[in-house]
């Protein structure tokens, strides 16, 4: 049991930095911004890995509150 928990455990890791890349990728659109040079690409990743942990911080708390809701259901 302690193994299996623990495998679960890296698996929502895993999700959670899956959603972070999602975002950062798809909704920041961060391959088409095209910085050719580190002065210029700095800033920007700083800029959208701060919105896109944000935004991954809102998914979760998303999925928390719908996770209570549905254990009220029940």
């Amino acid at each position: 049991p302690a193994q299996a928990l623990e495998k679960l455990q890296w698996y929502l890791c895993r999700w959670q930095i899956e959603v972070y890349f999602r975002i950062l990728k798809s909704g920041c659109r961060i391959e088409k911004l095209q910085l050719e040079t580190l002065q210029r690409l700095e800033p920007a990743l700083a800029f959208y890995m701060i919105v896109a942990e944000l935004c991954s911080n809102l998914v979760y708390q998303r999925g928390l509150i719908e996770v209570e809701k549905a254990a009220h259901r029940c």
